[in-house]
């Protein structure tokens, strides 16, 4: 199970490098903001739900095998990438707002 548990951890952190990543992306890319970018939340509290049940089922001493490790490590992971995304998403539109010439 500690496979299974860590499969699900290796999902949720590429969701959350991601995430880590997007606003950098788009002030790289230099499109407009109307483009839209799908945030999918679900994705990570789907996997991470799963990894903490095969972590709850699983046995061992290790912190992969402890479920409330693994959901309060993962949830804050998750919470804390999304709060960068909201943040570093409204520094790079401010920037952006401020570079644009007054008509």
């Amino acid at each position: 199970m500690v496979v299974v548990t860590g499969l699900f951890l290796v999902l949720v952190a590429c969701k959350v490098l991601w995430n880590l990543g997007v606003p950098y992306a788009l002030a790289a890319s230099g499109r407009a903001e109307g483009r839209g970018i799908s945030l999918m939340p679900a994705v990570e509290w789907v996997a991470l739900g799963l990894a903490a049940a095969s972590a709850g089922v699983s046995e061992g001493a290790r912190w992969i095998d402890d479920a409330t490790i693994v959901a309060i490590g993962g949830g804050a992971a998750i919470v804390a990438s999304y709060l960068h995304l909201v943040i570093a998403g409204m520094v790079v539109g401010w920037r952006r707002a401020r570079r644009r010439p007054s008509a």
